[in-house]
């Protein structure tokens, strides 16, 4: 969903150096500090020019709203939706009917979101305009970087993926570079030819590499004058958000200043519920109290997190985007966020609920156990398995073996049983006392088994910006492809401790 970037220079964290600005970067950033200075104003007259100019499309006339363009009408006729809701419309503008059914101006084109949490990809309308807005919010970006870094122009956009390539292959590549030849893995024709003309045996250079890769930190190895790894901005299929004001800042510090001239943005406060989780209560469907509650984009409290809900130019009416974002600080009155999590990433068997959130921090707590056997979690994903009785949670798990010890098969059991303990107290009781989910498995699949899952996400259309590994699988072709890769799967040996009469109920 973020754009990232290998930077050219690396100032210290958060340094913003005096390069000499150019008038029209000077023009850019007097524009961001204007619409963050007066958001409520902004956000008003988007609203306006949204609901005056598509005044006449059908979907607007279907609820009601007969050409007012006020916020309060708007908020107390208009529904908040969900994509089903939007779907039957989609459908016919995608089937070739021409009549303005969400926006007053020709759909250009459908976009498709990266569809990695069910498998299904959406269709976002969009309009030539909304190119035009788009390539505006991209033109704000280089102004805000050339703060920090200078001849950014020269930069080049980097995929993770040939490091990521690296991590898993480094020795393969010592092996070739020790011998003067090429594995058999590399299988194109003129790849082989080509490398065949350069490559000879080079020791001292391959025991260099593997010296380096072999150690239990990876930082460095791939330093480029120590080039920061960066988040530029928050967008999506549905609307471009936010941008990065502090590019530099670490990856856990990225927080994003939403531009208040992009779309109409509303917010639905999300409560953690007490006790012993911090899982999310995110309801459904929102009955007409809790429309009218929604907090506008000058009203957001800082720490409070909320679902991110949209009304754009090119037809999308009060849309629940589905991110949920904690409120981190301010640019002038404009708030920043952070992005927490998806709010539809749910592992479910019974009554139990565990969102991304809970589940992250039950991996987190989990792979400590792997470390005295000198081995770490690359990537994951989780699967609600109700073919069995009863059902029960599956974690497909990637590792990264720097050690030479095989690991023990009760390291994966104690892993099981971290994360069981981990979770919350409506998991732990349908666990020990209702006997309605059986014990977690962890299952291990073989190494480059994300990558398939990217390389299949894209094979459907997904973007490779866009694409993110998903916390959460339903889409069966990607379960059978995840269990196709599985090399060895462990059960948790015991349930987990729950106390009687502690219990939490989940909205």
């Amino acid at each position: 969903m973020s754009s990232f970037l290998i930077m050219p220079v690396a100032p210290k964290k958060d340094e913003m150096i005096d390069y000499s600005l150019s008038e029209k970067d000077k023009k850019t950033l007097e524009y961001i500090e204007d619409v963050t200075s007066n958001p409520d104003d902004v956000q008003k007259r988007v609203l306006a020019e949204i609901t005056t100019r598509n005044a006449h499309v059908e979907y607007l006339q279907r609820h009601g709203l007969n050409g007012r363009t006020d916020r309060e009408t708007f908020k107390k006729i208009m529904p908040v939706i969900t994509y089903e809701d939007l779907q039957p419309d989609i459908s016919r503008i995608a089937d070739g009917d021409t009549s303005p059914i969400l926006s007053g101006l020709p759909i250009s084109e459908l976009l498709t979101s990266s569809g990695t949490s069910a498998g299904e990809r959406k269709l976002m309308p969009t309009t030539e305009e909304e190119h035009g807005r788009r390539s505006l919010f991209y033109s704000l970006i280089m102004p805000v970087m050339n703060q920090y870094v200078p001849g950014l122009e020269k930069a080049k956009e980097c995929f993770i993926r040939a490091i990521r390539f690296l991590e898993n292959h480094w020795t393969l590549l010592c092996n070739d570079l020790r011998n003067g030849t090429i594995n058999p893995l590399i299988t194109d024709p003129s790849v082989r030819e080509a490398v065949l003309k350069v490559i000879k045996p080079n020791p001292k250079l391959a025991d260099f590499i593997e010296a380096e890769c072999s150690r239990n930190s990876r930082q460095g190895i791939i330093t480029s004058n120590g080039l920061p790894l960066v988040s530029t901005l928050y967008a999506s299929s549905e609307c471009y958000f936010g941008l990065n004001l502090k590019p530099l800042c670490m990856p856990s510090e990225v927080s994003y200043t939403l531009i208040p001239t992009m779309a109409y943005f509303e917010f639905m406060p999300i409560h953690r519920n007490n006790g012993f989780t911090n899982s999310i209560s995110v309801p459904k469907s929102l009955n007409e109290k809790e429309q009218q509650e929604l907090i506008d984009l000058a009203d957001v409290k800082l720490g409070q997190e909320y679902e991110l809900i949209v009304t754009t130019y090119a037809g999308l009416y009060r849309y629940r985007v589905g991110d949920v974002l904690r409120v981190s600080g301010f640019k002038n009155k404009a708030p920043q966020f952070k992005f927490v999590c998806r709010k539809n990433v749910v592992l479910s068997i019974d009554s139990d609920k565990t969102d991304e959130v809970e589940l992250q921090n039950a991996v987190t707590n989990a792979v400590n156990n792997l470390v005295p056997c000198e081995a770490t979690v690359v990537e994951y994903t989780s699967y609600a398995d109700l073919s069995t009785i009863p059902g029960h949670y599956v974690l497909y798990w990637e590792l990264r073996l720097d050690g030479v010890t095989p690991i023990p098969p009760s390291v994966f059991e104690d892993c099981c049983l971290t994360i069981e303990e981990s979770l919350n107290s409506v998991y732990r009781q349908g666990r020990v006392s209702d006997k309605s989910i059986g014990p977690l498995e962890i299952k291990i699949v073989e190494s480059g088994s994300f990558d398939k899952l990217m390389d299949y996400a894209i094979s459907r259309g997904a973007s490779m910006n866009q694409y993110k590994t998903p916390r959460c699988v339903k889409f069966e072709p990607i379960v059978e492809l995840l269990n196709s890769k599985v090399v060895s799967s462990y059960f948790s040996p015991k349930c987990p401790n729950w106390i009687p009469g502690h219990k939490q109920w989940h909205n």
